[in-house]
């Protein structure tokens, strides 16, 4: 009995002793990711003892590091510590290019089209981690310009570079006209002054109307625009009078002959610049939003920079919803 009991344990005490730090032992992480141009050198060894498990500094040397990490290349790289540790190291490329830009001035109408030397005047500066510059600049592209509406407009650019890293940025352009702003507010002052009705819109309108303030908002935000404010007053009347004209003649020109910003002159209302989006068909906010978004001249305006207010008008007429929407600054 004695004897059958030792070999037992004999048998036990074998299972218990195994070699502790084969499998107490372990790397805190077995895959890294190092940014390409990051560090100047990736050291297998020295990462091994800032990131091992309680290795023992008397088995340390039992780890030799085999494998070669070239940090200014990317890809995945194997480094094994003897026979009992391995580590993948990634080197990758996740910064985007650094990209600024000059503010760029058109004649209105003019031929304009991206050329070469018309990107080169419009980027400041542009470099990349990884990308070399050559390649960065056939990368580079912007946003097609409408030369048809004067005034300053926000065109977003963008270059990627060998990784797919994007970076955007906004563009200023300004259109220059022939005629000024202030010889139309002159004409205007010299206009009768009409007395300015009361308006009252029904809960769709309402709703509709500063859905519409929301969107356009929205958008301006992700070109880096400041909002404009809706204004629910003497404007917001006018604007809805301006619809009514719509509704009889679908243009920017009024059913009197006139241009469409000398309603708000003839009811004594002044501004610095004006803009005016139409539509009609469309059954909400974010539909008519979405329209004008997809039509360049109609973008323009939501976008252009100098503009502070809007003001939105909404009727139905024989069931069809027509929108105006006025901007100025």
């Amino acid at each position: 009995m004695l004897w059958t009991l030792a070999v037992l344990f004999v048998l036990r005490s074998d299972m218990a002793l195994p070699n502790q730090f084969e499998f107490r032992f372990s790397l805190e992480k077995e895959e890294i990711h190092l940014e390409i141009g990051a560090v100047d050198a990736f050291e297998p060894y020295t990462y091994l003892l800032q990131n091992r498990h309680a290795i023992a500094e008397e088995y340390q040397t039992q780890y030799e590091a085999v494998g070669e990490v070239d940090v200014s290349q990317m890809g995945e790289y194997d480094v094994t510590y003897g026979n009992k540790l391995s580590l993948r190291v990634v080197v990758e490329d996740t910064t985007p290019p650094t990209l600024t830009l000059n503010a760029l001035s058109l004649a209105q109408n003019a031929a304009f089209q991206w050329d070469e030397a018309t990107k080169a005047k419009v980027v400041a500066s542009l470099s990349d981690n990884e990308t070399d510059d050559e390649t960065l600049k056939e990368n580079f592209q912007c946003e097609d310009v409408d030369t048809s509406i004067a005034g300053k407009h926000s065109v977003l650019c963008q270059v990627n570079d060998n990784s797919g890293n994007i970076t955007s940025s906004a563009l200023t352009v300004t259109i220059q006209a022939p005629i000024s702003k202030p010889m139309v507010a002159m004409e205007a002052r010299t206009r009768t002054v009409l007395s300015i009705p009361a308006i009252y819109y029904g809960g769709f309108e309402v709703t509709q109307i500063r859905e519409v303030a929301n969107e356009v908002n929205r958008y301006r935000s992700a070109y880096g625009l400041s909002p404009l404010t809706l204004d629910l007053g003497l404007y917001h009347n006018v604007t809805y009078l301006r619809a009514q004209e719509v509704a009889i003649k679908f243009s920017h020109t009024r059913p009197n002959g006139k241009p469409c910003h000398t309603i708000y002159a003839d009811y004594g209302l002044g501004y610095g610049s004006e803009g005016e989006n139409i539509a009609r068909g469309q059954t909400s906010a974010q539909e008519v939003v979405s329209d004008w978004m997809n039509s360049p001249s109609h973008r323009a305006n939501i976008l252009r920079p100098e503009f502070t207010r809007m003001s939105i008008g909404l009727v139905n007429s024989g069931g069809v919803w027509v929108w105006v929407q006025a901007f100025f600054s």
